[in-house]
């Protein structure tokens, strides 16, 4: 994966699915506690612990990092990048395209107007698979 990719949510769902990846939930533990990705191998580390915390993650593994909209994973790579991680990707339209699309989630799924707008917006790049 090169630096300056994204990963869509269908194949973010697919690498975690086969093993290829791991999940790296960024959004802090009262946002991920509530609504979580229903996925085995979903790290949990939000991004006001990352700087203390960054060395746990795996460098031998891929990497890919969520957050609610896409936002702050990207940002969480880069960091990550910078820190020699090198494979590293951040997940396109985050947890709210992640629903939109059907796949699993633990706790209440949610419709918000950010959640369709997120989905205008990736849907009008035509990259979302």
């Amino acid at each position: 994966m090169s630096d300056s990719s994204v990963v869509c949510t269908t194949q973010a769902r697919q690498q975690a699915l086969s093993g290829e990846a791991w999940l790296v939930d960024v959004r802090e533990a009262a946002d991920s506690g509530p609504l979580a990705l229903d996925l085995p191998g979903v790290i949990c580390m939000p991004w006001s612990e990352l700087p203390a915390r960054w060395q746990e993650l795996p460098a031998d593994r891929e990497l890919v990092t969520v957050c609610l909209d896409g936002r702050l994973s990207s940002e969480t790579a880069r960091f990550l990048r910078d820190r020699g991680l090198s494979r590293v990707t951040p997940m396109r339209g985050g947890l709210l395209l992640w629903m939109q699309k059907g796949y699993a989630v633990a706790g209440r799924r949610y419709e918000t107007p950010a959640a369709n707008a997120a989905t205008r917006l990736i849907g009008s790049e035509g990259n979302e698979t």
